[in-house]
C-alpha cells in the first residue's frame, strides 16, 4: 500500500455533513494535525516523528486547525516552505537526534481549492528508534527531547514508551533475529557446510571450509553493503554487489522521495464534471477507484476506462482488491461485468401527461433549445430523464450541447436536489457515458 495514494489520503479528508469545513478524523496513533509549517520549527516535529516510527507509522498533516479540525490549508508562505522542503537537511536533522534512521516521504495534497502539506513516517524496520541527544525547547517543553528516551504513539498523544510496548519491541526484534539465524542455517545446510562461507563486513574477510578471501582495505572502503533491515530495493537476504566502477555512498544519509509531489483530491463532482467537460485526465484509474468510495456506484466510468487503457477484467481485479465500505464498489463491478446495462428507453403507446412532457423535452434536446429552470421546478426531472430516450446516434450528434447543458444543471441543482432528482441525474449521466464510451 502506498500511504500517499490519493484513495488513502481521501479517507483522512472526509468532512462533517453539519460542518463541511471540518474533518471527521481526529488525532490518533496514526494522525497529527498542524496549522502551519516552518522548517525552522523542524525540531518540534521530531518527537512525533520518532513516536510514529516506533509504532505503526503515521501522518503529520499541515494546514488543519486543531480542536475543531477546521481545514485552513497552508498560507502562501507555508506552502512555499513545504514545496521547497530541503529533503537532505530535514533527514539530517532526524539523523542528528535519532538512531537508527527514520524513513519518510511527503507530498502536497490539494483538496477543495486548499493545499495541505503531508509528511508520512514509515514504521521503523529496526526498532526502537532512540533519541541520541537532548534538545531543550524553551518555548514549549512538550517538544523537548531527552537523550536515550524512546518515544511512542499512544492514541492522539506522543509519550515516552511504557514497559509493555518496549517489551513487545524487544520480543519482536528477538523473533526476527531467530528467523534470520534459522534461515542462515537452512541455507548453509542446503548448499552444504563445505560450500558455505561467511562474510565479515567489518574485516572484509570471506571465509569458509575451502579457505579465505580477503578484500583489500581500499576496495572495502568503496563497497556498499546492503544489509537486511536497512533501505533496500528488494526484500530478501542481505545482498553484496561488486561492480566494475564502485561508487562511495556517504554513511548517515538516506534516499527519500521527491518533495514536490502534488496530489489532487478526486471527489464525486470531479468524476461527473471531468467527464462532461471531456477532460483527458492522466490518472484515470484513480477516478474509477474513487467511485468505489462514493455514495453511489452509478457514476460515469467508461470514459475513464477508455483513458486508462486497461481492460475491464484488469480493472475489476483491481477493484476487487480494494477494501471499502458501502455498496458503490459492488454496483460498479456489476456494471462493468455487464449485469447492469442502460438501454435506450422507448415511449409507451399511451400518451399520458408524464409521457407527453418527456417527449416535449426530448424534442427540445434534439433542437438544442433546452430552457433554463428555477430551483424546485419539477419539469427539470422530466427534462433530465428525457435523455434516456435519445438513441446513441443522436447523442453523438448532439454530444457537445448535451454535455454542456447537463453540466450547467448538475452544478446548479444536483447538490440541493431531492433523492429522486439526484438519481435521475446519475442515471442520465451514466447513460450518456455508456452510449458514448461503452465497448
Amino acid at each position: 500500500m502506498n500511504p500517499l495514494d490519493e484513495s488513502e489520503l481521501f479517507k483522512i479528508f472526509k468532512t462533517s455533513t453539519e460542518y463541511p469545513d471540518r474533518l471527521i478524523k481526529r488525532e490518533d496513533r496514526n494522525h497529527e494535525f498542524k496549522t502551519s509549517f516552518n522548517i525552522a520549527n523542524a525540531a518540534t516535529y521530531l518527537k512525533t516523528i520518532a513516536a510514529f516510527a516506533n509504532n505503526e507509522g503515521g501522518y503529520i498533516i499541515f494546514g488543519v486547525q486543531d480542536k475543531p479540525h477546521i481545514m485552513l490549508g497552508l498560507d502562501e508562505k507555508g506552502l512555499n516552505r513545504f514545496s521547497t522542503l530541503p529533503v537532505e537537511k530535514f533527514t539530517q536533522i532526524m539523523h542528528d537526534y535519532f538512531s537508527p534512521d527514520i524513513e519518510w516521504t511527503n507530498c502536497i495534497y490539494e483538496y477543495r481549492n486548499l493545499s495541505f502539506g503531508i509528511i508520512y513516517i514509515y514504521p521503523a524496520k529496526v526498532k526502537p528508534i532512540i533519541c541520541k541527544k537532548s534538545y531543550d525547547c524553551s518555548t514549549e517543553q512538550k517538544y523537548s527531547l531527552k537523550e536515550s528516551d524512546i518515544y511512542y504513539r499512544y492514541g492522539g498523544r506522543t509519550e515516552r514508551i511504557k514497559y509493555p510496548e518496549l517489551q513487545r519491541i524487544i520480543d519482536e526484534k528477538r523473533a526476527i533475529e531467530e528467523r534470520q539465524w534459522m534461515r542462515f542455517l537452512f541455507d548453509a545446510a542446503r548448499v552444504g557446510v563445505e560450500n558455505a562461507c561467511i562474510i565479515d563486513l567489518t574485516k572484509g574477510e570471506i571465509s569458509g571450509a575451502g579457505g579465505r578471501i580477503v578484500i583489500d582495505d581500499d576496495l572495502l572502503k568503496k563497497i556498499s553493503f546492503i544489509k537486511e533491515g536497512e533501505f533496500v530495493e528488494k526484500a530478501g537476504a542481505p545482498t553484496l554487489r561488486l561492480i566494475g566502477n564502485v561508487q562511495t555512498i556517504e554513511t548517515g544519509k538516506m534516499v527519500v522521495a521527491a518533495t514536490k509531489n502534488v496530489i489532487k483530491a478526486i471527489e464525486q463532482t470531479d468524476i461527473v464534471e471531468s467527464f462532461l467537460n471531456d477532460e483527458q485526465v492522466e490518472n484515470a484509474i484513480d477516478y474509477i477507484k474513487r467511485i468505489c468510495s462514493s455514495t453511489s456506484g452509478n457514476l460515469p466510468v467508461y470514459h475513464y476506462l477508455r483513458l486508462c487503457g486497461k481492460s475491464k477484467e484488469d480493472i475489476i481485479n483491481e477493484l476487487d482488491d480494494m477494501t471499502v465500505r458501502g455498496n458503490a464498489k459492488k454496483t460498479l463491478i456489476s456494471r462493468l461485468k455487464g449485469e447492469r446495462i442502460l438501454e435506450t428507453k422507448i415511449f409507451s403507446t399511451k400518451d399520458t401527461p408524464v409521457s407527453l412532457n418527456r417527449k416535449k423535452y426530448l424534442e427540445l434536446w434534439l433542437s438544442e433549445k433546452i430552457p433554463d429552470f428555477k430551483v424546485g421546478d419539477r419539469n427539470l426531472n422530466a427534462c433530465i430523464e428525457s435523455l434516456l430516450f435519445i438513441d446513441v446516434d443522436k447523442i453523438r450528434f448532439h454530444e457537445s450541447y448535451i454535455k454542456k447543458k447537463i453540466l450547467v444543471f448538475y452544478k446548479s441543482y444536483y447538490e440541493s436536489s431531492n433523492p429522486t432528482l439526484a438519481q435521475i441525474f446519475r442515471t442520465s449521466i451514466c447513460y450518456i457515458d455508456e452510449m458514448l464510451n461503452r465497448i
